[in-house]
Order: C-alpha cells, then sequence, then structure tokens
C-alpha cells in the first residue's frame, strides 16, 4: 500500500510518501520511495507519485517525455499543458502489456491506480485523458487519504509554516491507521519540484 502527501506553496509544491513496500506479503523499508522525477530538457522538475499498480510509474517515467513548460503564472495555460501530459500517460499505461487501464465502467475506462504530478507551484489529480487541479492547496492519494488530508487541511486552518512538516506528518499519521503502508526510523521521503540551491 502507498501514502502519498502533497502540499503546494506560492513556489513550489512538496509530497512525502511512505516507505514500505509489501512482496509476497513481506513488507520491506526503502529507500527509493513511491515519488519519481521527471526532467524536461530544459531542467524543468515535474514530480509524479502514484498508488495502486506498482507498474504504473515506471511505466509512466519510460515511455512519456515532456519537451516543454508553460508560463508558471498562466494558470489555465497550466492546466492544459498538465492535461496534455495526462492524455500522454494515458497512451502510455493503455499500450503497456497488461494494459494499466482498467475495463470500462458506468464512468468509462480509468487508471488502475491514481497518480498525482506536480511541478512549481502547481499540482494535478491525473485521470484518463485529463489532470484535475484540486481547489485547495493540498492532495493525498493511496491508504489512509482521509487522514492525511484531514492532516494537511489541519496544518492550513493552524497556518504550519513549514510545508515540509505537514507532508511528513500526515503520512506518518496515515501510516498509523492505514494497513500496509508505513515508515521507518527515517521517516517519509519528502521531494519538491524545485531542488534546493
Amino acid at each position: 500500500m502507498t501514502i502519498i502527501a502533497a502540499m503546494a506553496t506560492d513556489d513550489q509544491v512538496y509530497m512525502a510518501c511512505d516507505t514500505r513496500t509489501d512482496y509476497s506479503g513481506t513488507g520491506m523499508y526503502n529507500d527509493k520511495g513511491k515519488i519519481r522525477a521527471l526532467y524536461t530538457p530544459d531542467g524543468e522538475k515535474i514530480l509524479l507519485a502514484a498508488a495502486g499498480n506498482a507498474s504504473i510509474l515506471p511505466t509512466v517515467l519510460r515511455a512519456v517525455k515532456v519537451s516543454d513548460t508553460p508560463d508558471p503564472s498562466n494558470i489555465e495555460a497550466a492546466d492544459e499543458w498538465a492535461s496534455t501530459i495526462a492524455e500522454a500517460i494515458t497512451g502510455a499505461l493503455a499500450d503497456a502489456n497488461p494494459t494499466l487501464i482498467g475495463p470500462p465502467d458506468d464512468n468509462g475506462a480509468s487508471i488502475a491506480g491514481c497518480l498525482l504530478m506536480a511541478w512549481r507551484q502547481h499540482m494535478w489529480w491525473v485521470y484518463t485523458h485529463t489532470a484535475s487541479r484540486p481547489a485547495s492547496r493540498v492532495l493525498a492519494i493511496g491508504s489512509g487519504t482521509e487522514v492525511a488530508l484531514g492532516s494537511l487541511h489541519t496544518a492550513v486552518a493552524l497556518r504550519v509554516a513549514n510545508p515540509r512538516y505537514a507532508v511528513d506528518l500526515a503520512v506518518r499519521l496515515a501510516c498509523r491507521h492505514a494497513t500496509d503502508c508505513g515508515v521507518d526510523a527515517r521517516g517519509p521521503l519528502i521531494h519538491t519540484t524545485i531542488d534546493p540551491t
């Protein structure tokens, strides 16, 4: 199981994940995490995180290439750009063998899991063919989503000044209440869309 918690600030997104992975029922902790970076040719960093089928993230990273980025101050252009990437992700997951797109139901076909994407100060849920910006500046996916979102929304309401602390705590609390996700003594792995200088 996986828990990912993310919080956007005015200039970047902080994203944290648990470090437990289950192999045939045996829990193991690793330092790779469940968040990966995809870079554009000009060095722009895009964070991708996935919960659900473990093959989603490596498949996307191998198949999807991003050539340019929009003006980060233009929200409409950023949302259109994110949906273009979501379309490419949908194609890559549909082309995988076996496919990583679930069979259609009343709502159409869907990704065999959940994806979160962030670039600079923007973040989105990724669905088949589209990306959706959350109304708030927090997101969580995976096991314990409700606990993580509660923690993140509480941090916003209490004006917690340190977003790194907020996402760390959200993952730790979700791990206490969700089955098969967890962190060891190192704690959650935390990534940001802007590399520290």
